[in-house]
């Protein structure tokens, strides 16, 4: 079984290139993975503790989100 990789940043351009590769993979009758990696800030400056972050169970709800809009 064969498949094809799209990487996401959830950009117009990403979104454009999801499509593509879905109406390609249906023509080739094979399966679509999207990835879109997550950057969680954890580094400090100065030494200091870094102020508030956003929950990382947030910004994986925000990506999954956009991957619906796909």
């Amino acid at each position: 079984m064969k498949s094809i990789l799209v990487p996401t940043d959830f950009s117009p351009s990403a979104k454009n290139a999801a499509r593509y590769a879905v109406h390609l993979a249906t023509m080739l009758q094979e399966n679509v993975m999207l990835c879109h990696a997550l950057t969680i800030p954890a580094a400090t400056f100065a030494g200091q503790l870094p102020g508030p972050l956003e929950d990382d169970q947030e910004i994986k709800q925000q990506a999954e989100e956009e991957l619906l809009e796909v």
